[in-house]
């Protein structure tokens, strides 16, 4: 379906009518954007893949893109967001003031000492980093995933060249199955294997249970995760 065509539909109906998208699992959502993305036909689509992919999700291979307009709906952990604001060049450009003096704050965090060990155990994973983040766009798909945290041997820098990538998956959700959610995203890791030829073994964490572990009441393992993990990717929204 073109743009024209989807105009033309649209037309026929109510003008004050709702529009609604599929929902995560039932039901249906209201749109949160309508953006333009380039897009190529998934031909080894799985029940659960779209028919059409980003690019940016598979290396970036743009040789078979094109553009399409793409409506997002408030699905899963997008629900409550507000529509993002937009903004042109020239909008931000006149709201800047040259002559405005640095914060202090911001000189502070610029002057302050390293923390963390975050840039040097990450510094020659480049190949775990990107198979990790495949797998948490993949997850994406069938999960709100709000974040992901490197935990284990990888996390604290001492590893072999074929160590499992240890992933915690922070899941907006209630508590569910561990062991349920745990074996599909077993399935899901098993496609990133294929391709990037890294072991990942998938951690669900329920956000209930990562806001204790940061408070000091969840148990040791979870703990342990929060303490040393290394986040690679949270949803700031």
């Amino acid at each position: 379906m073109t743009v024209e065509e989807l105009i033309a539909l649209l037309s026929e109906y109510d003008p004050s009518a709702p529009v609604l998208v599929e929902g995560y699992e039932t039901g249906f959502d209201g749109i949160q954007e309508i953006t333009q993305k380039p897009v190529f036909a998934f031909r080894k689509a799985q029940e659960y893949d779209g028919q059409f992919q980003s690019p940016s999700d598979f290396g970036g291979d743009g040789g078979r893109t094109h553009p399409a307009v793409v409506i997002l709906g408030y699905r899963g952990h997008r629900r409550g967001q507000t529509p993002k604001a937009r903004y042109t060049l020239a909008d931000l450009v006149e709201d800047c003031d040259p002559s405005a003096p640095m914060p202090q704050e911001v000189t502070d965090w610029d002057r302050s000492p390293e923390v963390g060990n975050e840039m040097s155990v990450l510094l020659n994973q480049s190949d775990a980093v990107q198979a990790a983040l495949q797998f948490g766009t993949a997850c994406l798909r069938k999960f709100p995933v709000t974040e992901l945290v490197l935990f284990g041997a990888r996390a604290r820098g001492h590893y072999a060249a074929d160590d499992e990538i240890e992933l915690a998956v922070i899941l907006n959700a209630s508590e569910g199955d561990f062991l349920e959610t745990k074996l599909k995203m077993s399935e899901i890791a098993f496609d990133t294997l294929l391709s990037h030829k890294l072991r990942i073994r998938p951690y669900p964490i329920w956000q209930a249970q990562w806001q204790r572990a940061a408070d000091g009441q969840e148990g040791r393992e979870i703990q342990d995760i929060a303490e040393e993990g290394v986040s690679l990717w949270r949803d700031e929204l």
